[in-house]
């Protein structure tokens, strides 16, 4: 029996579906196989088989639509994908149903799962890398995928801009940092191209914003990037102000500037650095200090439209931190006095009807004592 499950583990663990390649995902289906092998005690051979066919028929249906659909997934997905796999299982060992009834609620967590699982498939293909054509976005990401045929990793990379920078770092992901140069795919030492200097400072390049600010208000200049969170090497926002050689260094998303005043006008730039000293993104603001109140210099402010970007990479525009204004809540007298004359009106009407009431019980009350009373039987 044991040399049964081994084969069915070695099957369960080359499987295309990417859940192996996670060793919680790995648990779980082998959790899955010896719950079905167990059936063999309750059974006998022909109901044995019968559970065993329908439950990885049930599975493999789940698993085959990961196979067609998916090749190669990032870890955020993969790991959505085992815990919601693990969750199914484990709800179906809890339930310690046999027979049909075990069979029913296999089918029905698969049939759950499957749903689930295709949001995150859906989400995940969002996060990859677009089309070349339709790529029209900043900032340079690398990513790690997974193949879920053999769990082996490769590293993908996002180069913002032009397709031509996309094509330029697929065939030349070698950069240089202030320490050393490397490639960005294997982590190895490697010779950059001549040029790479020029298609790394296009990719990253995030456009420039100009805003206005009165004097006095809070300046909040915004760095961040929604595939941030993506990033697997921790990174730093470098704030440079006008040509000032020793930037502000912080984790922060933004840089606040308390009651700008004059001197505070200036070309700003923030640059997200990883910790391995490569540039991802940098943003370039063009702030004017100007008197008077903010109200005022709001129709003044603009922004330079920043590229395009999908919606899983869309970047904050640069606004300026105007006040919110106050709403003014304004009453109508006329209405007012309408709702009272209808109300006064209702209450006489309902005075009027409970006298009419109580004058027809009173009538009736001393007609009854009027009439003649019935002699008494002898």
């Amino acid at each position: 029996m044991m040399w049964h499950l081994a084969i069915l583990s070695m099957l369960v663990a080359h499987c295309l579906c990417c859940i192996p390649c996670d060793q919680r995902g790995k648990e779980a289906m082998d959790k899955y196989t010896i719950l079905i092998q167990d059936q063999i005690l309750e059974e006998t051979l022909q109901g044995y088989m019968s559970i065993k066919q329908m439950a990885y028929a049930a599975q493999n249906q789940f698993l085959d639509y990961l196979k067609e659909e998916v090749q190669i997934m990032d870890k955020f997905a993969i790991a959505d994908i085992v815990s919601e796999y693990s969750k199914a299982v484990n709800i179906i060992v809890q339930m310690d149903f046999k027979g049909v009834q075990l069979l029913h609620t296999i089918q029905f967590q698969f049939q759950i799962l499957q749903e689930r699982i295709k949001n995150i498939v859906e989400e995940a293909e969002r996060r990859r890398c677009p089309n070349k054509q339709d790529f029209d976005n900043c900032g340079l990401l690398v990513q790690t995928y997974t193949h879920c045929e053999t769990c082996e990793e490769e590293k993908i990379i996002c180069a913002g801009g032009p397709p031509s920078n996309q094509e330029y770092f697929d065939k030349c992901s070698c950069v240089c940092t202030q320490h050393s140069c490397f490639d960005l795919k294997t982590g190895h030492q490697c010779t950059p191209c001549s040029d790479y200097k020029s298609y790394l400072e296009n990719v990253i390049n995030c456009g420039d914003g100009s805003l206005g600010i009165a004097e006095g208000e809070d300046l909040i200049l915004k760095c961040n990037i929604d595939w941030y969170s993506r990033l697997e090497d921790g990174y730093k926002n470098l704030f440079y102000k006008n040509a000032e050689p020793e930037p502000k260094i912080t984790d922060e998303a933004n840089i606040e500037i308390r009651g700008v005043q004059r001197p505070d006008s200036g070309k700003y730039t923030c640059m997200t650095i990883l910790n391995s000293g490569v540039p991802v993104a940098k943003f370039t603001y063009n702030v004017e200090v100007k008197e008077g109140e903010s109200e005022k210099l709001s129709e003044e402010i603009e922004n330079d439209p920043l590229p395009t970007l999908p919606d899983y990479l869309e970047l904050p525009l640069p606004v300026s931190n105007m006040p919110t204004p106050e709403v003014t809540h304004h009453y109508h007298h006329g209405n007012n006095k309408k709702f009272l004359a209808i109300c006064g009106a209702v209450a006489i009407t309902m005075i009027v009807i409970s006298a009419v009431i109580c004058f027809i019980m009173w009538w009736w009350k001393n007609k009854k004592s009027a009439l003649p009373q019935g002699e008494d039987k002898v």
